[in-house]
This record gives structure tokens, sequence and C-alpha cells, in this order.
């Protein structure tokens, strides 16, 4: 049975080796090189010092995955919404680790008040397209999946509520090709407007 509790830099060397398959193996991560065990320790200190949750998901002893929320901004203004991540070890997809994962996030995150949750997710390059409906529908669709790339990501956040918003053509390079990146969100909290 998987357990969600929050991370902790004891778990930092096993977060890095999820990370290290995702930078190496595919475009997931727009990163080319593996951050360091002292670099990956520094992000979750980031984390943990603007009191945001950064949980892992363990089963029997081995953690299968990781997700947290981050600042969507470091100005004031946008404190209501926060960017996701998430990432699982390659056997521990589809297995229900990640929507653990966010639930657990998003309770923690709507008790916590924060109302908008954002996903930068890469996608495989599908330029050009008339709208985000279009979009969607290919990525809830297509079957054929790039080397290095699957829509899986956009169905994941599809599936637990998130809507796209915004996609980003060709920005981003690595393997020798191009990838869009899309934004996808989800309101969790009222906007109720204090002064």
């Amino acid at each position: 049975m998987v357990t969600i509790r929050a991370a902790t830099s004891t778990d930092v060397p096993a977060l890095t080796a999820i990370y290290d398959y995702y930078v190496t193996h595919t475009a997931v991560s727009f990163e080319y090189e593996t951050p360091s065990t002292d670099e990956f320790g520094a992000r979750l200190h980031k984390v943990e010092s603007h009191q945001l949750p950064y949980l892992v998901a363990e089963e029997h002893g081995t953690i299968q995955g990781y997700a947290y929320a981050q600042r969507f901004s470091e100005r004031k203004a946008y404190f209501p919404s926060v960017e996701l991540t998430i990432y699982l070890e390659p056997t521990a997809r589809r297995q229900g680790t990640g929507r653990a994962l966010y639930h657990a996030l998003e309770h923690k995150l709507h008790d916590q008040g924060i109302t908008n949750l954002y996903a930068c997710i890469a996608t495989p390059v599908t330029t050009p397209l008339l709208d985000h409906a279009e979009l969607l529908n290919k990525a809830l669709t297509t079957t054929s999946a790039d080397p290095y790339l699957s829509w899986d990501s956009v169905r994941f956040h599809h599936h637990l509520g998130f809507r796209l918003v915004g996609v980003f053509s060709q920005c981003g390079f690595k393997f020798g090709r191009y990838y869009d990146m899309v934004w996808m969100e989800k309101l969790i909290g009222a906007h109720n407007a204090t002064a």
C-alpha cells in the first residue's frame, strides 16, 4: 500500500534518481543535465521555505514518486496561485500513485487558501492548430508518441479536472527536436475578495 507523506532531506537522493530518468531519457523535463543532490536539496528547501507542500509516495520503504507546489510567481499578488510538479518512478505509473499524490497535494493547498493550480506540461509539437479544444482532443485521442514524450501528462491532468489555458509553440528544444509547452489550470477555491 502506498503511503503519502512529507518529503525530508533524507529523501533527496531517491528523488534525484527519479528525476534523473526524466532528464536523461525524456523531454518531460527541459533540463539537459540532472541537478546534483545538493542542488536538488536546495530546491526542496525553497519549497519548504515558502510553507508549500512537497510530498512523496512511498511503498514498502521505497519512494515511488513525488509532487510539490511552488510559487507561480514571486510577486505577492500571485499568492493564491501555485504551479504543481509531479514525477513518478517509471514502474509506478498507471497504478493510482500520481492521483493519490495530487489529491493529497490539492487537499493541503486548499487548506492553505490556495485557489488556482497550474501545470506546465511539455508536449509534442502540435502547430498549427486552431484552438485549445482541438489541441485537447488531439491529446486525448492520439496513440502514437514522440520517442521522448507522450500526451500522458495532459491526459492525467485533464482527468483530474484541469483545463487547457495556454500553448507556447515550439518553445523547447531537446534531443534535436522542438517541443511545445501547454499550461493547464484547476480552480480549487472560492475567489472571495476581501478589502
